[in-house]
C-alpha cells in the first residue's frame, strides 16, 4: 500500500488510524511516507497541547 498522502511507495511508516495520544491503537502498516508521517506528528503535537485539558477531564488516557 502507497503512502496515503501522496501515493509514494518508499520509506513507508506505520500511521496510526486514531491519534495514539488519545489512546488510539489502531494502525495501518506502511500507512505513510516518513515525510508525512513527520508533518502529522507535528500537527497531532499541536492537537495534543490544545487538548490536554479535556483530555485530563475525560480521562482519556494515552496509549504508551
Amino acid at each position: 500500500m502507497p503512502c496515503m498522502f501522496c501515493g509514494t511507495d518508499t520509506d513507508l511508516t506505520i500511521e496510526h488510524v486514531f491519534p495514539a495520544f488519545m489512546g488510539g491503537e489502531l494502525e495501518v502498516p506502511d500507512g505513510s511516507c516518513s515525510r508525512h508521517n513527520g508533518e502529522i506528528a507535528v500537527w497531532k503535537g499541536k492537537i495534543k497541547k490544545d487538548t490536554a485539558l479535556l483530555l485530563h477531564l475525560l480521562q482519556i488516557k494515552e496509549r504508551r
